[in-house]
């Protein structure tokens, strides 16, 4: 789970501004899936992720 508030460290806490845009590189070390050639990875962004935070 990745909280943006806290994208500079969990000892500073930075609400996000709407409609400024900001870079956040993401580690996908965690998944163990090789996207063969002709392929498409899809990353799905939500603001919750409801029943377990």
């Amino acid at each position: 789970m990745l909280n943006l508030r806290y994208r500079d460290g969990f000892d500073v806490d930075r609400p996000l501004e709407p409609g400024r845009m900001y870079d956040v590189a993401i580690d996908l070390d965690q998944t163990a899936y090789v996207v063969p050639a002709g392929h498409r990875l899809h990353l799905a962004v939500s603001p919750s992720y409801w029943p377990f935070i």
